[in-house]
């Protein structure tokens, strides 16, 4: 589940939440830009504790900002930072088509009423209520510049060559809209990332295995053809959260949209097992990459749709889920994986230690047992709870199978056509013109944000104290 579902405070929002935002925006594009974190291999793995490393203060909030904006006016901070150089560029050989990207930049973009509005609207009516006050973090403004900035270097490493694969599980909120933080998401990392992706790559392919539809990141790129969305989930409009994702919703309905078609959705029923999930998965999203000829894939791999967890609803194995990103990892494309949803947190560790395996080509063996040095290794124990396993059985637990009544193999066969029905108004991939983005641009805005940190620094006298007692600072020994 996943980001700031609508990219910034509402138009009620207190003061203290519009500073929140600012400080956010601020945070976000220093984290992004100052703490890149440069490794040998080709593969990253990008943590939130490796991208919090700054003493720094945040900035505080101009005084101008204190008052609420309107929902339009919030949303411009936090996509800022991507923007301020003006709209996307790419780098040589790519390029860009000013009728889709205009020339204000991406938060001028339109945004079309969701196609589930209307129906959220009358199952409140009915007394349903799906989307319910999510709690308030302590720090959040900490943990969701973390979150972002690693989702935002790892997007950074594969455009800029340093790695063909790059992880941040703590990444893949897909929920949060532009102002609308929703299933536990405040901020979407994913449409954050994917835009960044878009600087270099004319075409990104966004495939989501979380157990709920990826409502957030569908909206955010419902009038653009650079951005193929395709979500596998459980769909019940009436009792599952968030009620969207409906097999009819693929985008905006005028043809003459350039996102008509280019969101597609896969509703499945309680109970899938290992075989028939992998073998859906892999025709469907086969089909997607034969007629939309992405550039780079991004792999939300929600947990959440394992078999056993408090909220899904599916009875998959965790090395049926691994074939997932088995299948994306063998396209040989630039591929960013992001975490996402799971409630059965030892069952989350054991997924995601598998499918870092399988990024990074190791292999850990059917019956691997969890290291006697693991923390809270006692949570692994017991029946249960997996026998201190690395790969127990989750399909048939007892009180916890669901049963398998309406995932038929005709009612797949079904969904796989009227997805290829969908394929053929692509008329082949979309053709995107593209122009070259200078190198200076990036490290101009680093060194000019470097600038105003350190006049920040000595206007506070930090620099004259570190200096006077002789503190060794950061960067001191680099040539």
């Amino acid at each position: 589940m996943s980001v700031v579902e609508e990219w910034g405070a509402t138009a009620n929002a207190s003061t203290s939440a519009n500073a929140t935002t600012s400080s956010l925006a601020d945070a976000v594009r220093r984290t992004a830009l100052e703490n890149g974190i440069v490794r040998p291999a080709r593969l990253q793995c990008l943590l939130p504790l490796q991208l919090g490393r700054r003493a720094a203060p945040l900035r505080p909030a101009p005084s101008h900002e204190a008052v609420a904006p309107a929902p339009h006016q919030a949303a411009r901070p936090l996509l800022r930072p991507a923007l301020r150089n003006g709209p996307l560029r790419a780098a040589p050989g790519h390029a860009r088509r000013a009728d889709r990207l205009p020339q204000g930049g991406l938060h001028r973009l339109p945004l079309h009423r969701h196609a589930g509005d209307d129906a959220r609207a009358r199952r409140g009516a009915q007394g349903v209520q799906l989307r319910r006050r999510l709690p308030r973090l302590r720090r959040h403004g900490r943990l969701l510049r973390d979150i972002h900035g690693a989702s935002l270097n790892a997007a950074h490493t594969l455009v800029a060559g340093q790695s063909d694969i790059a992880i941040n599980w703590s990444g893949g909120l897909h929920h949060a809209k532009k102002a609308d933080a929703s299933g536990f998401c405040y901020v979407n990392d994913i449409v954050l990332a994917i835009l960044e992706l878009l600087r270099t790559h004319p075409r990104v392919l966004y495939i989501d295995i979380d157990v709920h539809h990826g409502d957030g990141v569908e909206q955010a790129f419902l009038s653009t053809d650079r951005v193929l969305t395709l979500s596998f989930h459980k769909y019940d409009h009436l009792n599952f959260f968030p009620g969207t994702g409906a097999l009819h919703e693929t985008g905006p309905e005028a043809p003459a949209n350039p996102g008509a078609h280019h969101s597609l959705n896969v509703p499945l029923h309680d109970g899938i097992d290992d075989d028939a999930y992998v073998a859906l998965f892999r025709g469907v999203a086969t089909r997607c990459v034969d007629a939309f000829r992405p550039s780079a894939i991004v792999l939300q791999c929600g947990a959440d749709s394992l078999g056993g967890d408090r909220l899904g609803r599916f009875n998959l194995n965790i090395a049926a889920h691994g074939k997932c990103v088995e299948w994306a990892k063998a396209q040989r494309l630039p591929l960013l994986i992001l975490g996402g949803g799971g409630y059965t947190a030892r069952n989350v560790a054991r997924l995601w230690c598998h499918e870092t395996s399988i990024a990074a080509g190791c292999a850990l063996g059917e019956d691997a047992l969890i290291p006697e040095h693991t923390p809270y290794r006692k949570a692994f124990e017991g029946v249960e709870n997996g026998e201190g396993l690395l790969y127990p059985s989750l399909h048939d637990i007892e009180g916890k199978r669901h049963v398998n009544e309406f995932n038929t193999r005709e009612y797949l066969a079904m969904l796989e056509e009227k997805i290829a029905e969908q394929l053929r108004y692509m008329k082949g991939a979309p053709s995107v013109q593209m122009r070259r983005v200078p190198r200076g641009d990036v490290w101009a805005l680093r060194k000019s944000i470097d600038e105003e940190m350190r006049e920040e620094e000595e206007a506070k006298g930090v620099g004259r104290k570190e200096a006077e007692r002789g503190v060794g600072r950061r960067g001191e020994l680099v040539v």
